[in-house]
């Protein structure tokens, strides 16, 4: 979660993700799937997602625009302590939608809230006993999904909720911890071992050498962390919530330890805590292109590891709910508009809302800016002008004290004459 601010969440569109215009297309664009596995999981509904974002005041007005395409599905919403949950919870119940509150930490930045949102939407929801839905679709405040793509992406690859699944197609890669991570890529985790045979699409499950805590990953095969960019969705499985929550002692502390002033991305901790547990990215591709994409990048690593200390950036094949901005979609925001203006005008006007509403927050927030540069440069002026004025009375002080200083003399002279 951060501020309505372009530069620091490069154009518009970066917190935004809309399903890909290939993905509308066709989503499953890499091929046919693998035969089924002897027991077909079930075909999930808009009923079993559920979707879960973290918000400040200032960004309230997002609930409300986003709830066109958030209708039908339930939602949990994290908030801050000011919130005035009595409201936020009769205004949101006829659109399914419930509340928590975290407290901010000390020593700890607001990010942090990103990074326990699963947490406290599990809970609130139900928990481990009590909660009835199947996928979980974590995001920022500005996130908009395509939920027609998720539910797609879900049953053609026939994943099974019960199991501990982690979908992201918007990774980061991280070699060092002094350096930044590569750049965006696609939705290949390198780190996960072949799926059983028969099956297509399966938990990825990692070396044993790639769960150690921190950036100890001398013994992984593939020498880096994974993360995901937050603001583009995550998708958990119900299967890896019960997981992350088994142990109270697992994800809580984890996330404390992690998201700190001097690292304060919340998106770490979706993927670590799958991470400790031996749990990575599920990959989506087929497991023939998976394999050999893994490889290739690899073998980049490795030979490119002697001159650089960036991983081998893999570029993106497929986009399924990712957004397009600029880390991977070099067009400027009008280019973008112009392209695209009948998909939104005609097909997507939730989206085209939602964009609306953040170019008034960003040219109020620019307005804002303005001003207090404004009144910060007239109160520079004033002080200056305060210290001229200063400076010109200490020497006309000090000359008046002189000549008051000369007629004492005088006047004591004249009087020891008399």
């Amino acid at each position: 979660m951060r501020s309505y601010t372009l530069a620091d969440r490069t154009w518009l569109t970066c917190g935004l993700a809309l399903a890909s215009l290939a993905l509308m297309a066709g989503l499953a664009a890499g091929g046919p799937p693998a035969a089924a596995p002897a027991q077909r999981p079930p075909t999930f509904s808009m009923g079993d997602l559920v979707v879960a974002f973290p918000t400040q005041r200032r960004s309230y007005p997002l609930i409300s625009e986003s709830r066109p395409w958030r209708r039908g599905v339930r939602t949990h919403i994290v908030v801050e302590p000011n919130a005035d949950l009595a409201t936020l919870h009769t205004l949101g119940a006829p659109y399914d939608e419930s509340y928590s509150v975290v407290t901010p930490l000390p020593g700890h930045p607001h990010t942090l809230s990103h990074a326990l949102t699963p947490l406290l939407a599990f809970e609130a929801l139900g928990g481990a006993k009590h909660s009835n839905f199947s996928w979980m679709l974590v995001g920022d405040d500005d996130t908009v999904w395509s939920l027609p793509a998720a539910l797609r992406l879900i049953n053609e690859r026939r994943l099974d909720a019960a199991e501990p699944h982690l979908l992201s197609d918007y990774q980061y890669h991280c070699v060092e911890e002094q350096h930044g991570c590569s750049g965006p890529v696609a939705v290949v985790d390198p780190r996960c071992t072949p799926c059983p045979p028969g099956l297509a699409h399966c938990p990825c499950r990692l070396p044993p050498g790639c769960t150690r805590r921190g950036w100890d990953y001398s013994a992984c095969p593939y020498k880096l962390r994974v993360a995901p960019y937050g603001g583009a969705g995550v998708i958990i499985s119900r299967g890896m919530l019960l997981l992350l929550t088994r142990d109270p002692h697992h994800y809580l502390p984890l996330a404390l330890d992690t998201v700190v002033p001097e690292a304060p991305a919340g998106d770490v901790v979706l993927a670590d805590a799958p991470r400790l547990l031996g749990y990575g990215f599920t990959r989506l591709l087929p497991a023939e292109e998976a394999e050999r994409l893994a490889a290739g990048m690899m073998g980049k690593r490795n030979s490119s590891s002697r001159t650089s200390n960036s991983p081998a950036q893999q570029r993106p094949s497929r986009r399924y709910f990712a957004p397009h901005c600029a880390f991977n979609d070099l067009r400027s925001p009008q280019r973008y508009g112009d392209q695209y203006y009948n998909l939104m005008r005609d097909y997507l006007p939730p989206y085209r809302r939602i964009v609306e509403l953040l170019m008034r927050v960003e040219e109020q927030q620019q307005q804002a800016q303005q001003q207090q540069q404004q009144q910060q440069q007239q109160q520079q002026q004033q002080a200056q002008q305060v210290q001229q004025a200063q400076a010109k009375q200490v020497p006309a002080t000090r000359n008046g004290g002189d000549r008051g200083s000369g007629e004492s003399s005088g006047m004591a002279s004249v009087a020891r004459g008399h």
